[in-house]
């Protein structure tokens, strides 16, 4: 499409051509050289709707949420047969989880432009992810080799979720895994676990949520209780802040789950948007255990994409300190812990048609890890994941991965696989 539009302008240089080759660029995640587009119209033909629109897209693009919504609401009241804005508009709208206003803006695309097939596929994705229930099933396997600690694991579990939308802005789960484990020292632990949890969405500016968990064991070992919530909030619109509060139980080892060990975890973060490719975050973590031990936490992490969809590859680096009141081997509690990561990720799309709200997606996932603690211990991680959207409303999904230590202090080996099924 941008060299037939080169071809055009090579022979007339007209607005409206220009305008649509600067549309393409923003679409093809070149935002820099769409800006310098925009602006070069706004040279030639000053024009009040085309810097509007440029406004709108660079909030977009950066992720101004609010700032976005507001520049899109005021540029489609001045010109409102302007398709682009109303579908960029009704893509904000979804991945914001704002379904009433996302289905009535591709309704209005569709009363202007029939033909406009990504209205159509995600108008169809919206009233599905509002309007129908959802299954999401799966069986996980996972091991864990200590050469010195005694956490060694086999755990298989197979799970099911089904969400129920509740109208347009909440939503209820009701989960059941069964869970079979064996420890080194405790063998064939069979465990039911029973989730429910209501979540609340008023986006952009907050949502919220709560779940209980209810785990049973087929042998001597008690009952236990996990509850928690969750509040998340915009915060002057170039991140999000969430507070949470969970109670849940330790499960790396065979005493934490015989003694029924829980801990209270309260938490704090915010995430930033610091333009399209840049983001960070920080957090801190209080921990009340019932032993009445406790933990602090505090931990920051900058990403940085080197190159966006369909082709995404960015780089993380993330510190955590941690800091037990007292040290306890049974839960690797020790002292003034801290833990080095580096992290790199490749996403490939491989859809027929565009990435946008409504597609169905195929991709692949690729990942490397590289971690070093304050113990002088060095972990490599390597991942790997397939998704695949065969229809609007099934996908299946594969995950693995295989985690090494020096000197041999833990081997880790995970995989997991789900269908998720809209009814």
């Amino acid at each position: 499409a941008l060299n037939v539009y080169e071809e055009l302008l090579a022979e007339k240089d007209e607005k409206e051509v220009r305008l649509q080759k600067a549309r393409i660029l923003g679409w093809a995640r070149k935002y820099r050289k769409a800006t310098l587009e925009y602006e070069r119209i706004l040279r030639q033909w000053p024009d009040e709707t085309i810097e509007m629109e440029m406004k709108a897209k660079r909030f977009y693009w950066d992720n101004r949420v609010k700032h976005a919504i507001a520049a899109y609401q005021d540029l489609i009241r001045k010109s409102p047969d302007n398709v682009e804005a109303m579908f960029d508009l009704s893509q904000i709208y979804s991945y914001q989880s704002m379904w009433e206003e996302a289905i009535g803006e591709y309704e209005k695309i569709l009363d202007t432009t029939p033909d406009h097939f990504r209205a159509k596929e995600g108008l169809e994705k919206a009233r599905l992810i509002s309007g129908r229930p959802v299954l999401t099933s799966g069986y996980e396997f996972f091991k864990a080799h200590s050469g010195s600690r005694d956490v060694d694991i086999h755990k298989n579990v197979f799970a099911s979720l089904f969400y129920v939308p509740l109208g347009m802005h909440a939503g209820m789960e009701l989960g059941y895994n069964f869970v079979r484990r064996t420890f080194r020292d405790f063998h064939a632990l069979t465990e039911n676990h029973a989730r429910v949890a209501f979540h609340y969405r008023n986006n952009p500016a907050w949502s919220a949520g709560g779940f209980f968990n209810l785990i049973t064991y087929h042998t001597s070992v008690a009952p236990v209780y996990e509850f928690g919530g969750r509040f998340a909030f915009r915060t002057f619109d170039i991140g999000q802040m969430i507070l949470s509060a969970e109670q849940l139980r330790l499960e790396n080892n065979s005493d934490v789950i015989r003694r029924r060990t829980m801990r209270d975890d309260f938490k704090v973060r915010q995430d930033l948007d610091l333009t399209k490719r840049w983001k960070a975050g920080a957090d801190y973590t209080f921990t009340y255990l019932t032993d009445h031990n406790y933990r602090n936490e505090v931990a920051g992490d900058t990403l940085f994409y080197l190159t966006l969809e369909p082709r995404a590859f960015y780089v993380k680096y993330r510190y955590a300190f941690r800091d037990f009141q007292r040290r306890d081997d049974f839960y690797f509690a020790p002292h003034n812990f801290s833990l080095h990561t580096i992290s790199a990720r490749w996403r490939h799309f491989l859809n027929k048609e565009e990435v946008f709200f409504g597609a169905n997606d195929l991709y692949y996932e690729a990942g490397y890890d590289f971690s070093m603690d304050s113990t002088g211990i060095i972990s490599h991680q390597v991942l790997g994941s397939l998704c695949w959207d065969i229809t609007k409303r099934l996908q299946i999904k594969g995950e693995g991965q295989y985690t090494h230590a020096t000197t041999k202090i833990y081997e880790d080996v995970a995989a997991k696989g789900s269908a998720k099924y809209y009814f």
